[in-house]
């Protein structure tokens, strides 16, 4: 027989009343009575029924996240779980729980998140991409459910935390300007992805402020963020043509570049990209220099957002959440 609120009171010596508050954390209960209360509750492994509370306060305790598809760079790039690590640190600061969606298409991934949204399973909605005319975040922005992109949204008045993308990629690609380097490609990836149409914008007005011509032959975009792909590709650039420097857009492409590079050329290119991390949390990942994007802010960030955002509606108060998280170039 499961164990109730009455049970634990009656183990504990205190009224069913004390043991509601004991789990709201009510400040009106002395710190010795809760710690009784808990330690009665753990004894007799008991947990409040949270499914009751949700429909009692029309609220949930329940974040959802929106994965982009399910295909090998997103099962393998290291940005997905190094956001993760904040999310989940921010979730249980705040006694929120994660509920993921993902899918393999965008029929299944819309489907999911309609019923989160029209379900109310769900407090709000955290995208971990932004990706241009998304008929998921539409969706989600016309049915005013609260909700926080990481990225740049493509609609406006959207909350979101991103880094800022045009910026770094201009630190990186005057880094490079500025130990002696002229001619350097920028290696992409997906066009539809914001964060990659920025730092390409980046890339340009680099370029410009130090009056080097751009040339469209010096971009290679349209590209899947997997090691593999920029193997292939430095293969073909180290035969083909002559660069003195590259700014990779995403880590682990530039991981296989540099070892595609070196399978075939005995020079070693100056390559710099964009970390989810720190450097030395993976050695296999390990690139100098780097861009350290901060990941794990931006997923924590997102989640705090997401709890004002909430409390702004329940107020019924109007802001416009945007936060940037800062970026730095690190050299081992």
């Amino acid at each position: 027989m499961a164990v109730t609120i009455k049970d634990v009171a009656r183990k504990a010596g205190v009224a069913p009343s004390t043991v509601t508050r004991v789990i709201h954390d009510s400040p009106i209960i002395s710190q010795k009575t809760k710690e009784k209360v808990r330690e009665v509750m753990k004894e007799m492994n008991y947990y409040p029924n949270l499914n009751a509370r949700s429909l009692a306060s029309k609220k949930t305790s329940v974040i959802g996240l929106v994965f982009p598809d399910a295909t090998d760079a997103f099962y393998q790039n290291p940005f997905f779980p190094t956001v993760m690590r904040g999310l989940n640190e921010a979730g249980a600061k705040s006694k929120y729980s994660l509920l993921l969606t993902t899918g393999n298409d965008l029929e299944s991934r819309f489907s999911s998140v309609q019923r989160m949204v029209h379900g109310r399973q769900v407090d709000g909605l955290i995208f971990l991409y932004a990706r241009q005319n998304d008929p998921i975040l539409e969706f989600v922005h016309q049915q005013h459910f609260p909700m926080v992109v990481i990225g740049q949204p493509s609609i406006e008045n959207i909350p979101f935390v991103n880094n800022r993308n045009q910026q770094m990629a201009k630190d990186a690609t005057n880094y490079l300007l500025d130990k002696g380097a002229i001619k350097i490609g920028f290696i992409g990836g997906d066009p539809e992805q914001q964060f990659i149409n920025d730092r390409l914008k980046g890339f340009k007005e680099a370029l410009e402020d130090k009056h080097i011509t751009y040339d469209d032959s010096w971009v290679f975009n349209d590209l899947s963020f997997l090691p593999e792909v920029g193997y292939d590709l430095a293969q073909y650039i180290a035969r083909e043509q002559s660069f003195d420097a590259f700014v990779v857009a995403d880590q682990y492409v530039a991981t296989g570049f540099k070892e595609g590079w070196k399978s075939v050329s005995d020079s070693v290119v100056p390559v710099i990209t964009f970390h989810a991390f720190q450097s030395n949390e993976s050695p296999f990942l390990r690139m100098d220099p780097y861009v350290n994007i901060n990941a794990h802010e931006l997923g924590k960030g997102a989640l705090d957002m997401l709890l004002e955002v909430i409390e702004a509606e329940d107020k019924s108060e109007e802001h416009v959440f945007q936060k940037y998280v800062d970026h730095e170039i690190v050299e081992l």
